[in-house]
């Protein structure tokens, strides 16, 4: 099982979205306490499926009016595919059921359905004929309480007689790099950087020929007939998704490797999926590299922004448009698979004084778990200790601890769903009310201050 997978699996478990065998919950467990979990082993290597993936993409990949399209990278040229209609019109018929009990929440799934019409990412099909690759995806938002955001996934491992859309496409290698390498380098200079890609999966466009696999149905009121769409753009939900995005991303930057080769390696190597974190030695060098960096990623259609820097000089030397509006501080280091905002723990960067701080959000777990006021199970527990990823290390002396805790109640032979012992508890609080302060920690980001300080 790769990481992005485990962590997945993980995700689903806290969602309720799965309820996975003990069996599973073992295999979790173990690998959370494996050498690669921690992120510091090596990729796997590229099997034949990862190679046919990679040509297809070469083969399919086209820059048409500075807009890229590519081909989705099936397994098999011909698919006999069920027929999907009816598990997308059930699905459809649970979201309406539970947007009419929060109105917010389907005003907002409105308004993302709406984002995607009026950009042309999607849109309606009039003659529903169905063609060799045609499906029908269920969607669903997962709202992230962390960022106050919404974002509509189309579901491309739900079944259909036993299949999904996503056991017809190839997932293609994982082309991200490493993301402790990147958080090291960010510390490395005085001037540090951070931006975003704006809907970086909807940038990319599919081939016509393969946006039929990608229908889905939507009415925007209960008044209204279910009407037929299709994605014309990424979707977040396929299994091949985040290795498309990498790798039109990384194409589109190869094109300006003899005139911008910095840009181009910082594009490559400092950008962890839509995130790029960076540091440089100076704000002339800083400044030079993001204009480069904005333009090349203007010329594939994507547009990169929300730009945050400890130096006002660097800021008031972009475009004002570009800059974060918003935001004081800016949480990093977090796994692209974490989107939904199942990891509680994450490092923040507070630019006004260039430290690195944790930020603690548990907003999916009970809060009398999380106060001490509610016994746990072993299952909460579990949830509780796998929301922490601490990228750099820096509290490990805390957070193994709470590995300590999960060992003993392995040991203790308590099952999954029953209340953890009295001696474990007694020290679950204590962790509880050491968790709690590590929020007050401010470490200095960049590693030349450090060593100055102690010299």
């Amino acid at each position: 099982m790769r990481a992005n997978s485990y962590i997945n699996h993980i995700t689903e478990v806290q969602l309720g979205l799965a309820k996975p065998s003990l069996d599973d919950l073992h295999e979790m467990v173990k690998k959370s306490f494996t050498v690669e979990f921690m992120g510091i082993s090596g990729k796997p290597r590229q099997n034949a499926d990862d190679l046919r993936a990679l040509e297809h993409l070469e083969q399919t990949a086209k820059l048409i009016d500075g807009q890229w399209y590519v081909g989705l990278p099936w397994k098999d040229s011909f698919c006999k595919m069920p027929d999907s209609e009816r598990t997308a019109r059930i699905r459809l018929r649970n979201l309406e059921r539970k947007m009419s009990c929060n109105t917010q929440y389907a005003q907002r799934y409105r308004d993302r359905i709406k984002h995607l019409l009026d950009n042309n990412f999607a849109k309606e099909i009039f003659d529903k004929t169905k063609v060799n690759k045609t499906w029908y995806l269920p969607h669903f938002g997962v709202d992230n309480p962390n960022k106050n955001k919404l974002r509509l996934v189309f579901d491309a491992a739900a079944k259909t007689h036993g299949v999904s859309l996503n056991d017809y496409l190839l997932t293609g290698p994982d082309l991200l790099m490493s993301l402790l390498g990147i958080m090291l380098r960010f510390r490395e200079y005085e001037i540090a950087v951070v931006a975003d890609i704006w809907d970086m999966f909807l940038k990319v466009k599919i081939l016509p020929t393969d946006q039929d696999a990608l229908r889905f149905l939507w009415r925007d009121s209960l008044s209204e007939p279910v009407r037929t769409y299709k994605m014309t753009s990424l979707i977040f939900g396929a299994n091949c998704a985040p290795f498309i995005a990498q790798f039109i991303k990384n194409k589109n930057a190869m094109r300006y490797e003899s005139s911008k080769p910095i840009a181009v390696q910082a594009i490559r190597e400092q950008h962890y999926m839509d995130d790029y974190i960076d540091s440089q030695p100076n704000e002339n060098t800083c400044i030079r590299l993001a204009h480069d960096i904005i333009h090349i990623h203007k010329q594939g259609s994507f547009e990169i922004r929300n730009w945050l820097s400890n130096s006002k000089t660097v800021l008031n030397n972009l475009p004002k448009q570009l800059l974060s509006t918003t935001a004081a501080t800016v949480t990093i280091g977090m796994r692209h698979d974490d989107d939904e905002g199942e990891r509680a723990l994450g490092v923040i960067w507070y630019p006004d004084t260039d430290t690195l701080g944790f930020v603690t959000s548990f907003k999916r777990i009970s809060k009398e778990i999380m106060d001490g006021t509610k016994w746990p199970t072993k299952r909460e527990l579990l949830k509780v200790i796998m929301s922490l990823f601490d990228v750099y290390g820096f509290l490990s002396p805390f957070t193994i601890n709470g590995k300590i805790l999960l060992q003993e109640t392995w040991k203790s032979n308590v099952d999954w769903d029953e209340l953890i012992t009295k001696n474990i508890h007694k020290k679950w609080c204590k962790w509880l009310t050491l968790l709690k302060s590590i929020s007050s920690i401010r470490i200095p980001r960049c590693y030349q201050r450090v060593l100055h300080s102690i010299t």
